[in-house]
């Protein structure tokens, strides 16, 4: 990477991809900006926005001449837009993505890029967004205090991209880590994906109890609390939990054990069981405030 701040593109200007731009640009961490999403709505935004030094009307030409490539379009559409791309990459550029899935993409990746003549790939994941999705909710402060997963190695191997790439979500004032493209995924299907779909799982039992006017006015803060996550965009997350089909179904399956668990202390009456159950949730949420 040069020694100044580097030409940054970015592939899909939503909540993440605008919020990086803002929040590169913030810390100094790209010195120019150049943006490419799908709609030309969302590229009249880009070029509106103080961020934005140039919008491309193609992905190929919004690369040219990049140090640094982020691909923040949904899980499914990111190894054909890195095949889409990759011959019109610069020989230094660091491409990698901002995907909740990680194995498919790392494995179409290495495909991809199999010399250093294009580039080089490495996985991200910075661990942030929200259920309000596009460019009119992103901000600078997005990233901060957060966690960023990466899944090394980079395609084809490369040290300085790992080191590069760590360094810039540092940058943004994350905490970074590495797993592999599997650990990675089956991770996120216990702690994220899971979490979603059960969320999702009580919102649709809780409306075939009545309207949601009726169930909005019979409730309080818990519900608000626990089902958070449920409001998030269904088309992103039906291609998320696809794409990660085989470890969210894993996840499923033990958390259906925990289930009957729970049911069975229940139905038997034993106070002692179902204390110790509900302790064990309790001392894990503590340990995850700050």
């Amino acid at each position: 990477m040069k020694d100044t701040a580097p030409h940054l593109c970015l592939l899909g200007t939503g909540l993440l991809g605008a919020s990086l731009g803002m929040a590169a640009r913030e810390r100094g961490l790209a010195g120019r900006v150049t943006a490419w999403t799908r709609s030309a709505e969302g590229r009249a935004g880009c070029a509106r926005a103080p961020w934005c030094d140039a919008v491309a009307a193609h992905p190929e030409e919004a690369v040219a001449g990049a140090d640094r490539v982020i691909l923040c379009v949904p899980v499914e559409h990111i190894p054909g837009l890195l095949a889409r791309i990759h011959p019109h990459l610069h020989p230094r550029a660091q491409v990698t993505d901002v995907g909740s899935t990680k194995e498919a993409i790392c494995a179409a990746a290495a495909r991809i890029f199999t010399d250093r003549d294009h580039g080089t790939f490495l996985g991200s994941h910075p661990l942030a967004g929200g259920e309000r999705t596009g460019m009119a909710h992103a901000r600078p402060d997005l990233f901060a205090g957060r966690t960023c997963l990466l899944t090394p190695p980079a395609c084809p191997a490369d040290p300085r991209t790992e080191a590069d790439l760590r360094a810039f979500w540092e940058g943004l004032g994350m905490r970074v880590h590495a797993l592999s493209p599997r650990e990675h995924d089956t991770w996120m299907a216990r702690t994220s994906h899971l979490p979603h779909a059960l969320a999702s799982i009580l919102c649709a039992f809780l409306a075939a109890e009545g309207a949601p006017q009726e169930v909005a006015a019979r409730t309080g803060p818990g519900l608000l609390d626990t089902t958070r996550v449920a409001a998030g965009d269904p088309v992103l997350w039906t291609g998320i939990f696809r794409e990660n089909r085989e470890a969210l179904l894993s996840a499923l399956d033990a958390c259906r054990g925990r289930l009957d668990e729970l049911r069975g202390l229940l139905a038997a009456d034993d106070a002692e069981g179902l204390c110790g159950f509900l302790r064990k949730g309790a001392d894990l949420r503590r340990a995850l405030d700050p």
